[in-house]
């Protein structure tokens, strides 16, 4: 499965659940480098970054060192930020559930 599979799959269930979710795309002006892939706000109202990795292990795996950066910043005013790798992964994150 490629990434954009995964996104898809992703964006597809969040929106059906009625979710507020904003599908980023990197490079584009105002997004700086780094930002999650899908910007979603959870059951609690927290804002939850879902940076997305290809799920045949093929292509970029590791998160950069920019998306890591945006991930803490997220963290630091309390959101919550996760690498998905997995449509599994994702259904386990209780925040969204």
């Amino acid at each position: 499965m490629k990434e954009s599979q995964l996104q898809s799959i992703i964006t597809k269930s969040l929106r059906s659940d009625g979710r507020f979710v904003i599908k980023t795309q990197g490079g584009m002006a105002g997004t700086p480098i780094g930002t999650p892939d899908i910007i979603t706000i959870g059951n609690s109202g927290v804002l939850i970054g879902l940076e997305l990795k290809r799920p045949d292990g093929k292509g970029s795996y590791d998160v950069t060192p920019e998306q890591y950066y945006q991930g803490e910043k997220i963290t630091k005013f309390n959101g919550l930020w996760f690498k998905i790798d997995s449509v599994e992964k994702f259904l386990a994150i209780e925040e969204l559930q």
